[in-house]
């Protein structure tokens, strides 16, 4: 609501007539006596022009709600608080999904057939190594001066704790984002 009786005031100090007040605002004079009557409500784009016009704050012209003012804040703060939510949960999916922090799949690699487990040197070596880097179809292992050559038996999916920490992670993040929007949208819904 504005105070028309501030702005009436204003403009005599100014020495202007509504008609030159109008053009300096840049709206029409029959608009400015609207405003000035009590019989309009400006928008906050003619409050800014007023305010500007007559050198003075809008609080000096308009009585301001705050609490839409903070709610409209606040509003905003439920938007990008969701949006980062949804955002890093999305990630936190994506990294447990393709095994960045952990890979999801283990490799089993066999003793090649032509050699045995003691090797020479009495040094034993192992019959199947499990690992989760690929070594390629076949690979040497050096141990204390023997040599052991492997093979890849096969792989298999696996689910590591910390990719599956990463899953409910992630879901309970966009979960949280999506929440945080639809509360969002609630209040602005309401206070429209």
């Amino acid at each position: 609501m504005i105070k028309n009786k501030v702005l009436r005031q204003l403009r005599s100090d100014m020495g202007w007539t509504q008609g030159q007040a109008a053009r300096e605002i840049g709206i029409q004079q029959s608009y400015l006596s609207k405003l000035e009557n009590d019989r309009a409500l400006p928008s906050h784009e003619i409050l800014k022009k007023i305010s500007f016009t007559y050198n003075c704050q809008i609080s000096d012209i308009a009585f301001i709600d705050k609490s839409k003012a903070n709610n409209k804040q606040s509003l905003g703060r439920f938007f990008y608080a969701g949006l980062v939510l949804a955002l890093a949960g999305f990630l936190s999916l994506a990294l447990a999904y393709l095994g960045i922090i952990h890979n999801n799949t283990a490799y089993t690699y066999q003793l090649a057939h032509s050699q045995t487990s003691t090797a020479q040197y009495g040094v034993t070596v192992p019959n199947f190594i499990v690992t989760d880097e690929f070594m390629g179809e076949k690979y040497l292992e050096s141990s204390k001066g023997t040599e052991a050559a492997y093979v890849l038996l096969g792989e298999r999916s696996i689910s590591p704790l910390a990719n599956r920490i990463l899953y409910f992670l992630g879901v309970f993040l966009v979960l949280m984002g999506l929440a945080l929007q639809t509360v969002r949208l609630v209040n602005y819904r309401n206070k429209s």
